[in-house]
């Protein structure tokens, strides 16, 4: 602050001790400060906690290497006692960027609060802000009224006047930082007003349409005008220049003084020149004593404004420069869609609006909101192009958009109609075939990550069953020439397949659509074949397996399928399994303990070539009245496994009832499905409910692990 007193300017702000204000907590709130102490350079740059002085000094110079086309000039003027004018001369250099911006100004009192004796600028009070918007080369004169406290009036040597041009942002917190254009710093004794920036014609503020405020009181005068006996008064100027024909109105019935507005040519603006003039104006009221003046303009040529007093009058004025503007936002508006909100991905969802187009001030704008729907939706802010993709979405969920448009001069348009557009689902994984019979099969669907609210149909993909190969399965099990598309829900973990042909090979795979109809390709068949009408007990294995060995599947929970790096069952009687996953297997290992003979040797042979098909052979096969834990260890995603049964049916198959694993065992038989009762509770374990409804249809040779 000492080494660089004329380009830094220091604020201290108490908040949480007995030097708190109103001010402090409003701006505590406004920058969302996480900590004590927080600094702020220019606004954006942020510093929680304290640093050492190098810190603080490459973040000024961070910011010193910013350009600004802000200029601040600050005076004071003595009103009475203690109360004082406060007056910030804002420009916008020739050649920068037009712009709105809150003008701060605030007193701070040097070494106070004592103690403690770091404290340097400390906050006193604020004026009330105002909001100024300026084009390049334009000037606006902020005026407030400040009344100094005995403390300050005390310490007057040591009194500050702080002002600054920020970004006019509700909050300024992290993620939407308001910058500060420039600062400046007055202390004491304060410069006094000198004539108004634009005193004289050949310094004109540059306008647009907007209100100006300020004081004619030490103004000079260089201009006449046809009404209100003004050619002695003092007098100010500005230069308009419209973008659109049309009618200017120069409006000053705000202002304290008798006024007289006219608007000229040219500088000097004599009455000559002068091509509209009034001193008392209906428009401002009955009686009033305020000028309002209209005049036609032609967009491009350049005006010059004129504002004094009649008969030498002056004083506080207020200014509305209201000329011919563009006020109609783009067409169409309402915004429509050229392509409404589709998905592209399972986690994008892309959309067009309509080309918008705007004669009298483009270009357009766009801005697409995310109104509602599933998580990750976000709006695109606004952007030049009319395409718009939202990304890291969920699959098969809707999210639904709307969009609008705007011009270069802020016009808006309506939003369009909202449209829903889903996110694409994914290619179910192969279905899982628990349950296999003489005439009927049980599917259940794999949802391929998809939500259960997904539509799927299920397709016979080859069978030499003519009344099944390339149909569809309709949701009471039978046949369909077209496709049937239920919910995962509905479909359910046991859709029987009926009226199927015995020892017939059927291969069936599952599609699926987004909530917008669109369909994913198949995924993986599965293939099983029915057993024949007479055969009781195991049905025979369609690929492993020597004469009199059976299989049954193996299965987690129900209707569930394990993805992770370690898989258990235990069981007996067993000389081979065949695991089937959804991705490739290519390592993998498995390792045999049983209960009852703890000695027991097998030798485990696993045998993985990359495809999704993996076997584990023991030889010996693992006895048949024991119960053999089997682990293993490997990628294994999705897995189905067949067990290979070592000698006939009537060999104990035993099955864990312990960690959740159940062997889903269902042997074919003659009789209807509905008379065949499992896992009762539909919680993956085969109770003793369950084994009584078991027992009673294959006798003892089902026995649940010790």
């Amino acid at each position: 602050m000492d080494t660089y007193p004329e380009t830094f300017a220091f604020l201290q702000i108490h908040r949480g001790d007995s030097y708190t204000t109103a001010w402090a907590n409003q701006r505590h709130s406004f920058y969302a400060s996480g900590g004590y102490p927080t600094s702020y350079f220019d606004g954006v740059i942020e510093r929680v906690g304290a640093y050492p002085y190098t810190t603080y000094l490459s973040d000024y110079n961070n910011r010193r290497n910013v350009a600004t086309d802000v200029t601040i000039e600050l005076k004071g003027e003595q009103i009475s006692g203690q109360t004082f004018n406060l007056q910030a001369d804002v420009c916008i250099e020739p050649g920068g960027t037009g712009k709105t911006m809150r003008i701060y100004m605030v007193e701070a009192l040097d070494y106070w609060p004592i103690p403690p004796s770091y404290s340097r600028n400390g906050f006193r009070q604020a004026v009330d802000t105002e909001d100024i918007t300026l084009a390049a080369g334009g000037c606006q004169t902020v005026i407030k009224e400040i009344t100094f406290d005995s403390i300050s009036w005390g310490s007057q040597e040591d009194i500050k006047i702080l002002a600054w041009a920020q970004e006019p942002q509700s909050t300024g917190g992290p993620g939407n930082r308001a910058e500060i254009y420039q600062g400046a710093v007055m202390t004491w004794p304060f410069p006094t007003p000198g004539p108004p920036i634009n005193d004289d014609c050949v310094d004109a503020t540059i306008a647009g349409n907007q209100v100006f405020n300020g004081t004619t009181e030490l103004a000079t005068n260089d201009g006449s005008a046809s009404c209100g006996t003004s050619d002695a008064s003092p007098d100010i100027w500005w230069r308009y220049t419209p973008e659109f024909d049309g009618v200017l109105n120069v409006d000053s019935c705000n202002s304290s003084f008798d006024t007289v507005v006219s608007v000229h040519e040219a500088c000097p603006g004599d009455t000559g020149i002068d091509l509209g003039c009034n001193d008392d104006s209906e428009e401002c009221g009955a009686g009033a004593t305020q000028g309002y003046v209209s005049v036609p303009v032609t967009a491009g040529v350049e005006y010059i404004v004129r504002l004094s007093g009649a008969d030498g009058d002056f004083g506080q004025y207020s200014v509305f420069l209201n000329g011919p503007d563009d006020l109609d936002p783009p067409e169409p508006n309402p915004m429509t869609w050229d392509v409404e909100p589709y998905g592209t991905s399972t986690v994008r969802v892309a959309m067009v609006a309509t080309p918008a187009f705007d004669v009298l001030s483009p270009p357009a704008e766009y801005y697409f909101d995310f109104a509602t729907g599933g998580s990750g939706g976000t709006d695109s802010g606004w952007q030049s192009g009319n395409q718009y993709e939202d990304v890291g979405l969920s699959r098969n969920t809707g999210y639904t958009y709307r969009v609008k448009t705007r011009d270069a001069r802020g016009n808006i348009s309506e939003y369009s109609e909202a449209f829903e557009g889903f996110t694409l689902a994914s290619p179910p994984g192969f279905p899982w075939v628990p349950v296999v019979g003489p005439d009927m099969m049980i599917i259940d669907i794999h949802f391929g990550g998809n939500p259960s609210y997904t539509e799927f149909a299920i397709q016979c993909d080859s069978s030499l069953d003519p009344n099944w190969d390339q149909m569809f399965v309709d949701a009471d099990g039978n046949p369909s020439v077209t496709e049937v598309w239920r919910t995962g829900d509905d479909w359910g973990a046991d859709q029987v397949i009926q009226g199927l042909a015995g020892e017939t090979e059927y291969c069936w795979h599952v599609k699926a659509r987004n909530g917008n109809g669109v369909e994913t390709d198949y995924g993986l068949a599965i293939c099983r074949s029915t057993v024949g009408a007479t055969v009781e007990g195991a049905y025979s294995c369609r690929t492993h397996g020597d004469a009199g060995e059976y299989c049954t599947e193996l299965g987690i929970g129900d209707g569930t399928r394990f993805t992770g790096d370690n898989l258990e069952w235990r069981l007996g009687g067993v000389a081979e399994i065949e695991l089937a996953t959804s991705l490739p297997i290519n390592d993998f290992s498995a390792t045999v303990d049983c209960a009852v003979d703890t000695a027991f040797a097998s030798t485990v042979t696993a045998i993985a070539d990359g495809s999704t098909t993996a076997y584990v052979q023991f030889d010996p096969a693992l006895p048949a009245d024991d119960c053999c834990t089997i682990t293993f260890e490997g990628d294994l995603v999705d897995v189905r496994a067949i067990a290979t049964l070592q000698g006939s049916v009537d060999g104990n198959l035993i099955v864990n009832t312990i960690d959740s694993s159940a062997v889903k065992a269902r042997f074919g038989q003659s009789v209807d499905s509905s008379n065949f009762t499992y896992d009762v509770n539909a919680d993956g374990i085969i109770s003793s409910l369950d084994f009584s409804a078991i027992k009673a249809r294959f006798g003892n040779s089902l026995t649940s692990c010790p």
